[in-house]
């Protein structure tokens, strides 16, 4: 065998173990960490290099800042003051969606009410002036009461989060799901399968038109690149924050699950706005710039001192800049 034959002979072996290892990580039998990262990169210069820029109009975020908490008290607050800017937004600003990156699953104690009730149960039992007077006070100390009554006044969608422990926790109520995930698996998609939920109170999401999880799941390397647009608990598939928030500000009534087509995957389509999923339910984010959205201080909407024209129409996401209570995520952007 002649040295010429015998490189060509060790120069196809490599080749065919290096195309092996590929087809491998292509089938899903293994993860090549080189292979990932290179991908990982080369994605996030298409994002950084390709993405959208200037303002997207809207989405406006109300934010929970350090303005407004120097103004109006620490986070987080009486539900009283989260009804007031709830129904601030809906019935001054006339905005089309209101979401929260927020889960509101205990009662609220700070109007003092539960003490006065074990007064009237204990102590007081016997006094019928003071139990009258509760009774005549209690819709003005039922600060669940107000805010679940200011949810009613507009497209309001709760958030929540999954949970996936082995002994998980179940708290506060679920909404109506999407639809049944058999509808997604029998299309080749398995959603991301939790086992419990911290969810709101059951008078809150009675009131809301819906809720939605915001459960955020980062790829191997700790950035976020997509997002679960459904999850899977008990065989029922539930919404994002994302999905269902432009859902209530489009009035859209339903979402369906659209089958791959030729080389697009399935889809879940919302009044003729698709959104394309992978294996697991998710959307990749077609993220913009730092300054894509305007951002609006709650304390000027509970002071309505916001200009009207920047919420008018708009789909509002209440969250918070303020150090402590921000949420941080790395992003290709």
């Amino acid at each position: 065998m002649t040295l010429r034959t015998r490189r060509f002979l060790g120069q196809s072996a490599v080749s065919l173990i290096l195309l092996c290892l590929l087809l491998g990580h292509v089938g899903g039998l293994y993860n090549l960490y080189f292979v990932d990262k290179l991908d990982a990169a080369l994605y996030d210069l298409k994002v950084r290099l390709f993405r959208a820029q200037g303002m997207d109009e809207r989405v406006v975020i109300v934010d929970v800042d350090e303005k407004s908490l120097k103004e109006i008290g620490r986070w987080p607050w009486p539900r009283d003051v989260t009804a007031k800017l709830t129904r601030n937004l809906f019935e001054q600003y006339g905005v089309a969606a209101v979401g929260f990156d927020v889960v509101f699953a205990e009662p609220d104690q700070s109007s003092g009410l539960p003490v006065l009730e074990k007064l009237a149960k204990g102590p007081l039992a016997g006094e019928g002036a003071f139990g009258a007077s509760l009774e005549r006070i209690r819709p003005q100390l039922d600060f669940d009461g107000r805010f679940a009554e200011s949810l009613g006044a507009g497209p309001s969608v709760l958030g929540y989060y999954f949970n996936f422990a082995d002994r998980p926790e179940i708290v506060g109520q679920l909404p109506a799901p999407l639809f049944p995930c058999a509808e997604l698996k029998k299309r080749g998609i398995a959603p991301l399968a939790a086992t419990g939920y911290n969810a709101n109170l059951e008078r809150l999401q009675d009131k809301a038109a819906n809720a939605a999880f915001f459960n955020m799941e980062a790829d191997f390397d700790g950035v976020a690149r997509r997002m679960p647009v459904v999850m899977d608990y008990q065989g029922q598939c539930y919404g994002s924050l994302a999905l269902l928030s432009t859902k209530a500000g489009m009035g859209s009534q339903t979402v369906k699950v659209l089958p791959a087509q030729g080389y697009l995957p399935p889809m879940l389509d919302m009044d003729g706005l698709r959104v394309p999923m992978d294996e697991g339910g998710r959307a990749l984010v077609p993220y913009r710039g730092a300054n894509a959205f305007a951002y609006i201080s709650a304390s000027d909407v509970l002071g309505a001192r916001a200009p009207a024209a920047s919420l008018e129409g708009r789909i509002v996401l209440i969250g918070s800049t303020a150090p402590g209570i921000m949420d941080l995520r790395v992003t290709p952007v």
